[in-house]
């Protein structure tokens, strides 16, 4: 693993010894903090099916939007520099996030203030228990709901948390048109199941591809699920999803 520091931020990059598909991990943490569960032990699992792995460790707690969409973009630019020297191809280049990373990675191509320097165009997005709908957070536990207040004060401009301002952070009001991989598990007490359902009703309207998973009994922030043998297939799942998608044409 190579930390390479880029402006304010760090990229982990996980390579391998030839060139491959690679994937963008944003881990979650309700831009409060950067979960490592999903972060090096994701990696590590793409490395195991032959895919190169970038974790993405964006600015928390102090993150007003766009500068994480920025510093994705400068992740996505820094490749394009250095893409020979890292034996990366361009156009073999899928993103995956969990929960707010998925929020981060679902804003990227379609958030309305916000202007992409990066011509690359992943080939799929693959959006794990994620936040869609910052309007609609339904939670009767305190805790997630201070969680929730704070996250919201991190990523609104001056801090000051409007329903307008909220409506237009919520990635379901502006579905990019990449086709898509969701999971989401049915009894999630931190963010509700109805996100990435709803999220998929969304892309079934415009006629977006994507594949979605919900399963039974398991808690928020599971990762790789290695303790649930009925969730953790969802990852053997999503890399035959992705697959399908690696090899089509770019517009540039």
């Amino acid at each position: 693993m190579n930390t390479i520091k880029i402006n304010q931020f760090t990229i982990d990059f996980y390579p391998l010894d030839k060139q491959a598909p690679t994937a963008i991990i944003l881990p979650g943490g309700a831009y409060l903090m950067i979960s490592d569960l999903e972060a090096q032990p994701i990696a590590l699992e793409f490395l195991k099916y032959h895919i190169q792995a970038i974790v993405v460790r964006y600015s928390v707690g102090n993150c007003t939007y766009p500068l994480p969409l920025e510093e994705l973009d400068e992740t996505l630019c820094y490749i394009e520099a250095n893409a020979k020297d890292m034996n990366i191809d361009i156009h073999q280049i899928f993103g995956i996030g969990f929960s707010a990373g998925g929020h981060l990675l679902a804003n990227y191509y379609t958030y309305p203030y916000f202007k992409r320097k990066s011509k690359i165009m992943l080939k799929a997005l693959v959006l794990c228990y994620s936040v869609f709908d910052l309007n609609d957070l339904n939670t009767d536990n305190i805790n997630y709901i201070r969680l929730y207040d704070m996250m919201k004060k991190s990523i609104c401009t001056n801090r000051i948390v409007t329903e307008e301002k909220l409506k237009d952070l919520s990635p379901i009001n502006h579905i990019a048109n990449i086709p898509t991989f969701l999971w989401h598990t049915t009894n999630d007490d931190i963010v509700d199941c109805n996100q990435s359902i709803n999220y998929a009703l969304e892309l079934s309207k415009k006629q977006i591809p994507f594949e979605l998973h919900v399963f039974p009994n398991g808690q928020h922030g599971l990762a790789l699920a290695q303790d649930d043998d009925c969730i953790k297939i969802w990852f053997h799942l999503m890399i035959h999803f992705v697959n399908k998608y690696m090899n089509e044409q770019d517009d540039f």
